[in-house]
């Protein structure tokens, strides 16, 4: 069965009510489960038990006058704002699905170099599971 990849230029990245995958150059949705390990009388080893499930985004891109305001506002909110983390194209079905959940933005970078190019870079913390819908 062959291998089908996902183009990266295929996705969605909402925000609150922004959509920012029109300025994305990468992102990355990272989730982490704390194991523990269970020491039971007895056995030879310890048993796994999952813990909590904690997540994080990162994303960075270029960044015009325009969407400017739609970073700050993200960032400046003092409340947790849905994003949607789509694997595939924008207003379609999803090719693998989408997470989705509450964030909250924990920073916000933006710098410029030589070639009067601005970019930027801005990471989330997950506020609880993200949900994955297939």
């Amino acid at each position: 069965m062959p291998t089908t990849f996902i183009p990266g230029y295929l996705a969605e990245f909402k925000v609150g009510a922004n959509q920012l995958e029109s300025m994305l150059s990468s992102g990355t949705l990272t989730l982490n489960k704390n194991i523990m390990l269970k020491h039971v009388a007895g056995a030879p080893e310890p048993t796994a038990l999952a813990g909590l499930v904690t997540g994080t985004i990162s994303v960075s891109g270029s960044v015009s006058a325009e969407d400017v305001a739609k970073l700050v506002t993200a960032f400046e909110s003092t409340a947790v704002v849905a994003y949607i983390f789509q694997l595939g194209e924008n207003g379609v079905a999803p090719d693998a699905g989408a997470y989705a959940g509450n964030a909250m933005v924990e920073s916000l970078s933006v710098a410029f170099d030589a070639d009067d190019s601005f970019t930027f870079s801005m990471d989330l913390v997950l506020d609880g599971l993200a949900a994955y819908a297939a």
